[in-house]
């Protein structure tokens, strides 16, 4: 009975205020974790390499003005300012990843977050774009359960539109989480070189993980999952913090709480 009202609720807050409500929430967290590595990653860089430090604060400032334009933005429903919401989105995206380019090694060939096709990140070019991508799947799965676990259903999204045999709503939910969940684990592989160039396979022209980087890099999603960190107070570990949060739209949904997107301060 509360799956089955959870969902009724789902599906009618597509078509008012809530849907713009959770959408701006998702993204505003994301913008705010992309804010967050690159302020750290500014911070161990401030003495050994002050140029490079100072153009990733100025990038976390570009991301700061996007995420003031996404605060002015609104609606009665989210198909009146999806296009609005996405176009911010990919502004700061771009200076962030803009921004992380700078300080990956020349030689993993990392250029911006794309693949093969125009748009999109699919069909990775390079070793990082494989690493990201693979990751992404991973944290998507745990969104999904969670999703699922919290009553709702993940296939029935916000900002990203339904399409049949796409899992929408856990790819919205998941934006909270990319930053802190996957690109710290990627950015550190690289940075001690767990994972190297010569791992990327390129078969098709597109770039796989080989079996040695792919189970690296699922060892050390699996362990952020279990890590702890702050949260409301308590230290709770990154797969808990992803269900409580699902938990926490589901309030939100059948007006018994709020929700507010899941962010860390530098």
């Amino acid at each position: 009975m509360g799956t089955a009202k959870t969902r009724r609720e789902q599906y009618y807050a597509y078509n008012d205020r809530r849907s713009v409500h959770l959408s701006k929430e998702f993204v505003k967290a994301k913008m705010r974790n992309q804010m967050t590595i690159l302020m750290n990653l500014a911070k161990t860089r401030r003495d050994s390499n002050p140029e490079t430090a100072g153009s990733l604060v100025e990038s976390k400032n570009e991301i700061e003005r996007c995420l003031r334009d996404l605060e002015e933005l609104d609606a009665e429903r989210i198909d009146e300012i999806r296009e609005q919401i996405l176009g911010v989105e990919g502004n700061a995206s771009k200076y962030y990843w803009d921004a992380i380019s700078e300080v990956i090694p020349e030689e993993y060939g990392f250029k911006a977050r794309k693949g093969v096709e125009a748009g999109s990140p699919r069909y990775a070019q390079d070793i990082v774009n494989a690493m990201l991508n693979y990751g992404y799947s991973i944290l998507l799965a745990e969104c999904t359960k969670a999703l699922e676990l919290a009553g709702l259903d993940p296939y029935a999204g916000f900002l990203h539109v339904d399409i049949s045999g796409r899992s929408s709503l856990a790819i919205d939910f998941m934006e909270n989480f990319r930053q802190q969940v996957v690109d710290r684990v990627v950015l550190r592989l690289i940075s001690y070189r767990q994972v190297k160039p010569e791992d990327g396979e390129v078969r098709n022209f597109v770039c796989n993980l080989n079996d040695r980087a792919r189970r690296t890099l699922l060892l050390e999603i699996l362990k952020r999952f279990d890590s702890k960190t702050q949260y409301e107070g308590r230290n709770i570990a990154y797969s808990s913090i992803i269900l409580l949060q699902a938990r926490k739209m589901v309030s939100y949904l059948r007006g018994e709480g709020r929700y507010e997107g899941f962010f860390q301060r530098w």
